[in-house]
């Protein structure tokens, strides 16, 4: 799909009292979700969609795609629990803003917990989610320096390349020249 569905989106998943806990999102802007999960992650003000130049490349807010995971307690509040941000870079996004609420998985119930943990946790489900929302371009990059965030990345096929914390995964087939141009070219715009 390539127009981005604001409306509220549940997980494809259909196994036990997790899922139906588990709200998925796509939104341009998810910072009414998200901004105090994002502030909390990184210490910083959330990265509303704005536009940036990356080189020669110049993205407009309307490339932005943000994915919120909204956990609804038993009590009935929601709660954003994970994020993740995609911009559209020529032919392949670049993925960033990955994030979990640190004390999520200590407040589920057990039963929920090992649940979340058998579909590989919050971020895992969230890459999941943008894969299945964002089929319009060859691939993903991420800028990744976190063994952690690197072993979530495996699991949803990302694979490192040559250049430090650039790492890359393919969804669609390309020639190898065309596959080191965007990885050369992405490793030009340093932390994304």
């Amino acid at each position: 799909m390539s127009v981005v569905q604001a409306d509220a989106c549940l997980s494809m998943r259909e196994s036990g009292g997790f899922d139906r806990q588990l709200q998925l999102r796509m939104e341009h802007d998810a910072s009414a979700f998200a901004g105090d999960l994002f502030r909390e992650s990184f210490g910083m003000e959330f990265p509303a969609p704005r536009p940036i130049k990356y080189g020669e490349v110049q993205t407009l807010p309307s490339d932005w795609r943000q994915a919120v995971a909204i956990y609804k307690w038993a009590d009935g509040r929601e709660e954003c629990v994970g994020l993740a941000n995609w911009i559209k870079f020529r032919s392949v996004y670049l993925i960033g803003a990955l994030c979990v609420k640190r004390d999520f998985y200590r407040r589920l119930p057990a039963d929920q917990y090992r649940q979340c943990s058998e579909q590989g946790g919050i971020a895992q489900i969230v890459m999941e989610f943008g894969d299945r929302m964002l089929d319009d371009a060859d691939g993903w990059f991420g800028y990744c320096g976190d063994a952690k965030a690197f072993r979530v990345g495996t699991r949803v096929n990302f694979v490192r390349t040559q250049h430090r914390y650039i790492i890359v995964k393919w969804d669609k087939p390309l020639p190898e020249a065309r596959k080191q141009a965007l990885i050369d070219e992405v490793a030009t715009i340093g932390p994304f």
